[in-house]
């Protein structure tokens, strides 16, 4: 496989091609590139289960008399499991690094940029939720990621939760806090 240099035109191509992918598979996305940061012997688990499928697939091919082991539906339950496993990391970490964005992103120069998301706007999220989680440049990719997470939900709606948020903790603090 031919490694690109990363630089912003080759993010922006990935980002606008990844538009086109689920909310989900997003999440789950960045749950496989956040890989990295669990232990070991997870990531082991993951390959190891992936492997043993592969095995158990190209043995059935090669000698049909061979019991198929598990069958598609246990299969299909570790494929899930897998995949919601790595959904939840990326919710985790768009949830742990949230107050970090949003003070980045919810400003009105950013958020006129969350109409029609093109190259240039797209660059310049990428940029922004790079340099706020100020990770080293091989982890770029995980800023095209995030940005393109932000952008399906929108980043009005990604900023009006926060705003929403502290208006109700406003709220519930002047009911709390009683005149003498």
């Amino acid at each position: 496989m031919e490694t690109k240099e990363l630089n912003i035109e080759v993010l922006t191509d990935e980002a606008m091609k990844l538009l086109r992918v689920g909310i989900d598979e997003l999440y789950a996305t960045l749950g496989g590139q956040l890989l990295s940061r669990s232990l070991p012997t997870r990531t082991a688990g993951i390959i190891t289960y992936l492997s043993a499928v592969r095995s158990a697939s190209e043995a059935t091919l090669l000698f049909h008399e061979l019991p198929s082991g598990l069958g598609f539906p246990e299969w299909s339950k570790g494929f899930s499991t897998i995949y919601e496993e790595l959904k939840e990391d990326g919710i985790r970490f768009l949830s742990e690094t949230k107050s970090e964005l949003q003070k980045a992103i919810c400003n009105e120069e950013m958020l006129r940029l969350s109409g029609d998301i093109s190259r240039s706007s797209m660059q310049i999220i990428i940029l922004v939720v790079g340099a706020t989680l100020r990770m080293p440049r091989e982890f770029d990719p995980v800023a095209v990621t995030i940005a393109n997470i932000l952008v399906k939900i929108g980043l009005q709606n990604f900023c009006r939760k926060s705003s929403e948020a502290d208006t109700a903790a406003t709220v519930t603090e002047k009911k709390i806090i009683k005149p003498l």
